[in-house]
């Protein structure tokens, strides 16, 4: 989340954010980390931009929330 705090800070529904936020998603696959806030953040603007909404990775944050629900943030992230 620290590479993206600032940004999603500043402009929370910067829609210039999801191709970054898409990367850092299938960095965290690659990675086995989990970023909570940063996925939620993605969710979010797909909500507000439709078309940009890429199923795939909407899967992997998926993926990613399951494999996490055993945290409280991992079901958080489904409501």
């Amino acid at each position: 989340m620290a590479k993206f705090a600032a940004e999603l800070e500043a402009n929370p529904f910067d829609e210039s954010l999801i191709e970054k936020l898409e990367v850092n998603v299938k960095d965290q696959v690659r990675s086995g980390e989990y970023d909570f806030v940063a996925n939620k953040a993605l969710l979010k603007l797909y909500d507000s931009f439709p078309a940009k909404r890429n199923e795939h990775i909407s899967a992997l944050v998926v993926t990613k929330v399951i494999i996490a629900s055993s945290s409280i943030e991992g079901l958080k992230c489904m409501l």
